[in-house]
């Protein structure tokens, strides 16, 4: 019974009038965008940025590492950081190079804001640098993982938007997108073959999916 009966009136019947046609509209929102945003705190003191994501290159010769804004590449037999790779937006979420190491995926981004990947292309055995080959506006949220199909031309990106997204690293178009995740999307990887895709979500399923198509094979359960 609406309004309570405690309440100091009732509506008019004009204003029930209103209210029912705008309902039976279709309740549209005409109330305008309100767009909100959060100012940057700075911290008092220099501290140093938690490490969010990790990836070796397949040789084993090469680690990336996250940061703030920034991706640390370090020499792993001497733990020295051998070069840098700035301006990152935001926090570097994930990491991933390509099975022949000549690919590195940067996703880095900013809560409820945006995901964005960097693809960085290199010869053999030299260091990514310089700017990227591809800057993708992947997710409107933070990438949680990111993973190269074994042939290095597809890349899968997946994150708190509960999508999974796979693009073309050639062009960095948008190949599918898989929607069937109820909570955020933590881990994405390819079969050695390519032919398949498996997540892993926060709705405790893994998911197997098709990639030539996008068709969604099969959903695993947790255990009990």
């Amino acid at each position: 019974f609406m309004p309570p009966k405690k309440a100091s009136r009732r509506p008019s019947p004009e204003e029930a009038a209103l209210l029912r046609a705008w309902i039976n509209a279709g309740a549209k929102d005409d109330g305008g965008t309100a767009v909100v945003v959060l100012p940057e705190i700075k911290p008092r003191v220099i501290v140093a940025a938690p490490v969010a994501a990790l990836a070796y290159r397949p040789d084993g010769k090469l680690l990336a590492a996250s940061g703030w804004r920034e991706v640390e590449l370090i020499d792993p037999n001497t733990g020295d950081v051998v070069g840098k790779l700035p301006d990152q937006t935001g926090d570097v979420t994930a990491l991933a190079f390509s099975r022949d190491g000549l690919q590195l995926a940067v996703a880095s981004g900013s809560p409820g804001t945006i995901g964005e990947v960097r693809l960085y292309k290199t010869a053999a055995g030299a260091l990514p640098a310089g700017a990227p080959v591809q800057t993708i506006a992947a997710h409107k949220d933070v990438i949680l993982d990111a993973a190269f199909s074994p042939d290095g031309k597809t890349l899968a990106t997946c994150g708190y938007d509960r999508l999974i997204k796979l693009w073309n690293t050639e062009t960095g178009q948008l190949l599918r997108q898989l929607t069937d995740h109820s909570d955020a999307v933590y881990a994405v990887t390819f079969s050695p073959d390519g032919a398949l895709l498996a997540s892993g979500s926060a709705d405790r399923a893994v998911k197997v999916w098709q990639v030539a198509d996008g068709k969604r094979l099969y959903t695993l359960g947790d255990s009990t």
